[in-house]
């Protein structure tokens, strides 16, 4: 009978087998590091969902006792390695059946979206006035005024502007 495989072991083969960049590596790292500070001493082969997710479940609240801002997307990244681990080792026989992971948990997706809803009010309202502004200006000028104007917005080289709102002629 094999030896049981531990999750140090396949996540060893795993980074061996992939061409994945450091920092990566170093995130893999990191959650084997968690999974041996929680008592992970589970082989692989007899993972199972409830053990899984008392797993994520200590992760996320190890993360919330440090003061994380985002500790679901702490817990989701342990649940992503662990996923790709053990899926490598199914698709190369070192285990017979992956077990079933729980759901990721819910967790804020951050401020790197622009939408209306989301970003700094003054920002959002300034970029309305600015393209407004432009749109009357350039009802009296040629394209090339507006792409000028748009671009000093898009560029945010507002201290340009003032020179070329005052250029414009109004009938």
């Amino acid at each position: 009978m094999p030896e049981p495989t531990t999750l140090k072991n396949a996540t060893k083969k795993y980074l061996q087998a992939r061409n994945l960049a450091q920092g990566t590596r170093r995130e893999y790292q990191t959650t084997l590091t968690k999974w041996q500070q929680w008592q992970g001493r589970v082989p692989i082969e007899r993972l199972d969902r409830p053990t899984i997710r008392k797993f994520l479940t200590w992760v996320y609240d190890r993360a919330v006792a440090a003061g994380g801002t985002n500790p679901g997307r702490t817990s989701n990244k342990a649940r992503t390695h662990l996923r790709a681990v053990i899926s490598w080792a199914w698709e190369n026989d070192l285990i017979d059946m992956p077990p079933r992971f729980p759901k990721p948990i819910p967790h804020n997706t951050g401020s790197r979206s622009l939408r209306p809803q989301t970003m700094n009010p003054t920002h959002f309202w300034m970029k309305r006035f600015w393209m407004a502004l432009i749109e009357c200006l350039t009802l009296y000028e040629p394209v090339n005024q507006k792409a000028f104007l748009v671009s000093s917005w898009q560029n945010r080289n507002l201290g340009e502007l003032p020179c070329a709102i005052l250029s414009f002629s109004v009938p």
